[in-house]
């Protein structure tokens, strides 16, 4: 009978986590994504503030009537007599919140259930682009349960 060699924790000589393919994330690492609420409330997450909105105090939110999509873009100022213009509400430590309802009703778009999009920054034309015909990721809210 062989005597089997007791095994150790040493899993530095593990070629599998020797490959270099092994990736680590943070659990509170964020993906890029953008909230149409059920009250109409238009909510970028907190990566997309960072990454997008950081040092803007408003919004201007677009539509495209052919494309069926959504532009955000930021701008420096908020005007209170500019009807275009949507104040950017920011909770310490999150996202924003954008009073999006009647922009969302002008254009016919759906907001019955909460949805997550992922967005994509237009280079050219300065703004956020989401399409709100992608079946967006539905989340679960209080008020939906």
């Amino acid at each position: 009978m062989s005597e089997q060699q007791p095994q150790t924790d040493d899993s530095s000589s593990d070629p599998l986590l020797d490959d270099g393919l092994w990736e680590s994330h943070s659990r509170n690492q964020q993906r890029e994504y953008v909230t149409i609420r059920n009250s109409g409330t238009i909510g970028p997450n907190k990566t997309v503030c960072d990454n997008y909105l950081e040092g803007y105090d408003a919004v201007i939110l677009l539509y495209h009537r052919g494309e069926e999509i959504i532009g955000i873009r930021p701008i420096d100022e908020f005007d209170e007599d500019n009807d275009e213009h949507y104040r950017l509400r920011r909770p310490e430590d999150s996202g924003a919140v954008i009073s999006g309802k009647t922009f969302l009703e002008v254009n016919g778009i759906k907001h019955k259930k909460t949805r997550r999009y992922e967005p994509e920054w237009h280079d050219e034309l300065d703004m956020l682009i989401l399409d709100p015909n992608e079946s967006g990721e539905i989340v679960k809210t209080k008020s939906s349960s």
